[in-house]
C-alpha cells in the first residue's frame, strides 16, 4: 500500500507542476491574466489541503469543497 501512497503523491505533484508550468507560458504575455489564473490555481490548492487534512471529518464540508473543486 505504500508503493501506491508514494506513487499517488509524486503523480499529484508532478500534475501541480504542470498544470503551474503551462499557466506560465499560456499567459506570459498578459500580466492581468496571469496574476488571476496563478491567484485561482493557489485557491483550488489550498482547498485540496483542506479538504485532505481538515474537511474530512465534517462531511458537509467535505462535499462543499468538493464541489468547489
Amino acid at each position: 500500500m505504500r508503493k501506491i501512497e508514494r506513487f499517488n503523491q509524486i503523480t499529484y505533484t508532478l500534475i501541480r507542476l504542470l498544470i503551474l508550468i503551462d499557466i506560465g507560458f499560456r499567459c506570459r504575455d498578459d500580466m492581468m491574466n496571469l496574476i488571476l489564473y496563478l491567484t485561482g490555481f493557489v485557491i483550488i490548492l489550498v482547498n485540496d489541503y483542506f479538504r485532505i487534512h481538515y474537511f474530512y471529518k465534517n462531511e458537509r464540508l467535505y462535499y462543499l469543497s468538493l464541489m468547489f473543486s
